[in-house]
């Protein structure tokens, strides 16, 4: 039989923790595609998006049997999960969505969620936002997701600068709000740093997507395998992602 995989897709390195949420529930046969030529999508617009995916998705069909694709990246998930489904009706895709409904059903009451600006304009979100019972704020800094990406691939200085004035953005805007959400994978590689920061409960989607995964898929495989894929290669880059993949896995990144 044919090795059976489950693929997940970003511009960069954010969806690396929600694959590791899933690596700590089942073992499988997984492929990581990193799109950063066209990284970060949050500036990209819906027809791109979905173009860049589908051309992904079509390519590593030829060579491999994926029978789950994992979006994860909510900008990616909000703008073009519908269409992804219409266009290969026989995969099962799954998306990463901000959890603003978890944050309400845990007793948010004011909730702020950080996102990109194209996930802040979908229908999608609109709907989310929708199915909170208090208020959900928003707040968009364009250029933390980079600041994050660059920091861990390259532990750049001046990056680093750039990601503390965006969390001093953040804190500015949280003191009114009694929960924060992720809504965007790269700042779930800082969750631990912003709880820190902002003294509030944070929330992300990546265990509820891990469950979803584990119950569409039965794997037999005696061990965890990743395929890293990029849409532009670098020397050394599967190197640095394996690297933070297990520091993830090990708590272990940290920007400051």
């Amino acid at each position: 039989m044919k090795k059976e995989y489950i693929l997940f897709i970003d511009s960069g390195v954010g969806g690396l923790s929600t694959m590791a949420e899933t690596m700590k529930l089942m073992q499988a046969n997984f492929i990581y595609f990193a799109d950063n030529l066209h990284s970060p999508y949050g500036c990209h617009t819906k027809t791109e998006i979905f173009n860049y995916l589908s051309e992904i998705i079509k390519g590593l069909l030829k060579n491999f049997n994926i029978k789950i694709v994992v979006l994860a990246c909510n900008t990616a998930t909000t703008s073009s999960i519908e269409n992804l489904r219409n266009t290969f009706k026989d995969i099962q895709f799954i998306g990463t969505e901000p959890a603003v409904k978890l944050a309400s059903d845990m007793g948010c009451k004011n909730v702020l969620c950080l996102a990109t600006p194209t996930t802040l304009k979908q229908v999608r979100f609109d709907r989310l936002k929708n199915m909170a019972e208090g208020k959900v704020g928003t707040l968009s800094i364009p250029s933390l997701a980079m600041s994050i990406e660059n920091f861990l691939l390259d532990k750049n200085p001046v990056v680093l600068l750039n990601y503390l004035k965006d969390i001093h953005k953040i804190c500015a805007n949280a003191a009114s709000y009694d929960g924060v959400v992720l809504g965007c994978t790269h700042y779930c590689l800082i969750k631990d740093e912003l709880i820190n920061f902002l003294h509030l409960p944070i929330y992300d989607g990546n265990f509820g997507v891990a469950k979803q995964i584990s119950r569409f898929m039965n794997c037999d495989a005696q061990n965890s395998n990743v395929l890293f894929k990029f849409s532009k290669k670098e020397k050394g880059l599967t190197q640095k992602y394996r690297k933070i993949l297990s520091q993830i896995l090990a708590k272990q990144t940290k920007l400051c």
